[in-house]
């Protein structure tokens, strides 16, 4: 996987916290902000380090996106052979609330204790972790059906009640198992996804349980050095008779800890008041991770 690629993604993730601010929860116009910024922050091991997003706490009925152009930004790393390194941060220009190293070339080692500290005009937000062992899928195996099923949308079934037919899809649903090597200590989560590119977005289906993307403890995908994790996607087509059309497959996998696991399993959930969140002082989260991505093409 690209920086561009999972930064974008990141991007996105800032809308759905500021998002999440916004609307969530029953009784908004009791909700006040406590906190003013929101924080985030990736820390890949032997990796050049990332860069930070600091931006100002949405209130209800703002729609825009403050990135905070004016904070300290340092990361504090606890090296065992030199003791505690601080490395600078500066702005970039022309993107507010993106901070990057000042030296690019800067990395952390595996398993390196750190914390990211953010001072603003309101006050400190700051948050700890520690960067997780690599990850790599070591292989990829599909499995396609001869030809294409029907399924009933999970949005067209509260027409039921208006006498309105419920809407139904033809999809090929297309099993994926991924398949990699357990760290030596065996503690951590792991988030899995599937991302078939240039495909429409696939909508919630009745008859087949989809599950592109899951977000589980590594200990239970085997009882071996090799793990493994099954997932399924659906491709849309128009009629029975059509073929799947050739795709690529972005099967992408990450490690982190408990606090990780929590933030992306949980950041959706309507019922939530505020996003997850292992900051203190602010919103958002600060946490080590291991990524790694492999792209096939389908069938």
């Amino acid at each position: 996987m690209t920086a561009s690629s999972f930064w974008t993604g990141v991007g996105v993730l800032g809308g759905v916290l500021l998002l999440v601010l916004s609307i969530s929860g029953c009784d908004l116009t009791d909700f006040e902000a406590t906190e003013s910024v929101v924080v985030e922050a990736f820390v890949e091991a032997e990796r050049p380090l990332p860069p930070v997003f600091v931006r100002a706490v949405q209130g209800l009925g703002d729609t825009t996106a403050s990135g905070i152009e004016t904070a300290q930004v340092r990361l504090m790393v606890d090296d065992p052979s030199q003791g505690e390194q601080s490395v600078a941060y500066a702005p970039v220009p022309g993107a507010p609330g993106r901070y990057e190293p000042v030296n690019a070339s800067d990395s952390i080692g595996i398993g390196m204790r750190f914390r990211l500290m953010v001072e603003h005009a309101n006050g400190t937000a700051q948050g700890r972790s520690r960067t997780p062992a690599p990850i790599r899928l070591d292989s990829i195996v599909t499995s396609v059906p001869n030809k294409p099923v029907e399924a009933v949308r999970v949005d067209s079934l509260r027409r039921d009640s208006l006498d309105i037919p419920t809407t139904t899809n033809f999809i090929y649903p297309i099993d994926v198992e991924a398949y990699w090597t357990a760290p030596e200590a065996d503690t951590a989560w792991v988030r899995t996804a599937l991302r078939p590119e240039n495909q429409p977005f696939t909508p919630r289906l009745v008859d087949f349980f989809i599950q592109p993307e899951a977000v589980f403890q590594e200990s239970t995908a085997g009882d071996t050095d090799l793990r493994r994790w099954r997932g399924v996607y659906a491709i849309p087509v128009q009629e029975a008779t059509d073929p799947l059309p050739i795709h690529r497959l972005v099967v992408w996998i990450a490690r982190g800890d408990a606090e990780y696991a929590s933030f992306m399993a949980e950041r959706d959930d309507p019922d939530r008041r505020e996003p997850p969140s292992n900051v203190t002082g602010g919103l958002g989260i600060i946490t080590g991770v291991a990524m790694d991505s492999v792209e096939v093409e389908v069938p």
